[in-house]
């Protein structure tokens, strides 16, 4: 049954603007926990990506040693 004087209007709202705003402190502490567990993802994504570049970069680089130690080898 819907308020009938003002003063039960006024508590009505005041009630809703409180609901409403529980609502959007909820759904901002939502947000911020999902750009931490975002960032936490991306960093930890960044960080593989440094080791497998590292990895890729050992490789590309022993193989002309290893080249350059064959042909060496086959020269004597």
């Amino acid at each position: 049954m819907p308020p009938d004087s003002w003063e039960e209007w006024s508590q009505y709202v005041l009630k809703e603007l409180q609901r409403l705003s529980d609502s959007i402190d909820a759904l901002r502490s939502d947000l911020i926990k999902v750009r931490v567990n975002d960032l936490v993802e991306l960093k930890t994504e960044i960080a593989t990506l440094k080791v497998k570049a590292g990895l890729w970069g050992a490789v590309g680089a022993a193989i002309p040693v290893v080249v350059f130690i064959a042909w060496e080898a086959l020269k004597h």
